[in-house]
């Protein structure tokens, strides 16, 4: 009888290699953003923020160099207030005993999940936080057609005009909101 692998399946060891994280990163205009965490901010937070620059500029050049112009009008910058309220999101996690456990070495598992999982969570508010700040209160997506009511799973169908792939790729087993035109009503799914 010839030995073969089938055989031997209790003799070879799984090769492992490392953790590889496949989610992109997306949290760039996060990164870009400056928070401030030291003023407090009461009701709102306001501030001037300049909209547009001044364009009221005249060009005298070539043949008409060096001779007297009319000036074009003023085109003025223009400022508005800013005003700002507050959000908050809370993520929650859970981890078993058991998982913590069996993870804690490198011969039983890749080491310390408690090393993974606040990395994660991290990543992962910021890609929220990432969405509101590209976002704000609006949609991430217009539904074509109404995907109804219901506790069963449907397919419903993201316009492509506000189809966000960087937003939905990873939006695999979120909740998701949604309502009915003018907010009248709540239909919530989990992807």
């Amino acid at each position: 009888m010839t030995i073969t692998t089938a055989q031997m399946d209790g003799w070879f060891k799984r090769v492992y290699e490392k953790y590889e994280n496949a989610v992109p990163n997306f949290a760039k205009v996060r990164k870009l953003a400056k928070f401030v965490t030291e003023k407090r901010q009461g009701d709102s937070f306001r501030f001037p923020v300049k909209l547009t620059r001044s364009h009221g500029i005249t060009w005298n050049g070539g043949s008409t160099a060096g001779t007297a112009f009319t000036l074009n009008a003023a085109v003025s910058m223009t400022t508005k207030e800013a005003n700002l309220s507050g959000s908050e999101f809370i993520l929650r996690e859970q981890i078993s005993y058991g998982a913590i456990s069996r993870s804690g070495s490198a011969e039983g598992g890749y080491g310390p999940i408690m090393d993974e999982v606040p990395l994660d969570m991290a990543e992962s508010a910021n890609f929220y936080l990432e969405m509101a700040l590209l976002y704000g209160g609006t949609d991430i997506g217009t539904v074509s057609g109404d995907p109804g009511g219901g506790p069963n799973a449907r397919a419903v169908t993201i316009s492509i005009p506000t189809w966000t792939p960087g937003i939905w790729a990873q939006m695999e087993g979120a909740f998701v909101d949604f309502w009915s035109a003018g907010y009248a009503a709540l239909l919530r799914l989990s992807r």
